[in-house]
């Protein structure tokens, strides 16, 4: 998605974004729970096609790093109950 533009319309920024859904299923009750996880970043359009892609991979690299993070805390909460 684009971010920015300069003020002649070239795109000098994107966004990126992931989401992660989990269910858990207690087969003891039936009881489930959802929930989603939505992490964005920012990446710059640098003067490289190339560049940018390897912008665009690290900042996804980030995202997932940073759902994988909140997904082990939520269940890790979610299981001392």
């Amino acid at each position: 998605k684009i971010k920015d533009k300069n003020s002649a319309g070239k795109i000098i920024k994107y966004t990126v974004g992931i989401q992660s859904i989990i269910e858990i299923i207690d087969s003891n009750n039936s009881v489930t729970t959802s929930k989603t996880f939505t992490t964005n970043q920012d990446y710059s359009v640098a003067a490289s096609h190339a560049q940018t892609r390897i912008n665009e991979k690290n900042a996804i690299k980030n995202l997932i790093s940073v759902n994988s993070d909140a997904i082990i805390s939520f269940l890790n909460f979610y299981f001392k109950k």
